[in-house]
């Protein structure tokens, strides 16, 4: 066996680690392909519960069971921008009847989400009520953990 014959040989050894770069980023795609899979599974979550919300709102419903209980599901899919946005309806319409209740449930959010909230909007009603701000001042006053 001649020394080119060898060269050769190790120069094709160290070139199959780059052959084996699809298999290293399968993982890497299943991940993402359940992300996707999460991410649309809020998305229908949130599309199932707009008419539950919405009928909450409508009716003026103080069912503070069934609020908080839509709040609980809500928290859920939160994460996704539909998600958020009954979430945040149904908070500013919570704020009305129990404005301490609806402020730990937007505490919990941010502390939950608290990436993506730095990223959105306020979380306020009209008369530029900052619930947010509400939640910290009711938490530093005891209520809501």
């Amino acid at each position: 066996m001649t020394s080119e014959t060898t060269v050769k040989r190790r120069m094709t050894k160290r070139r199959q680690p780059a052959a084996q770069a699809p298999a290293v980023d399968a993982p890497l795609n299943e991940i993402k392909a359940l992300a996707a899979s999460l991410n649309e599974l809020h998305r229908q979550m949130a599309l199932a519960y707009t008419p539950i919300v919405q009928g909450i709102i409508q009716s003026g419903s103080r069912d503070i069971q069934e609020i908080e209980h839509t709040l609980d599901h809500l928290f859920t899919c939160a994460g996704h921008p539909q998600g958020l946005l009954l979430f945040k309806s149904l908070c500013r319409y919570y704020y009305g009847i129990d404005p301490a209740a609806a402020a730990w449930h937007v505490h919990s959010y941010r502390e939950w989400y608290e990436d993506a909230a730095a990223a959105s909007p306020a979380l306020t009603i009209e008369g530029g009520v900052d619930l947010v701000a509400d939640a910290a001042k009711l938490r530093d006053l005891g209520y809501g953990g």
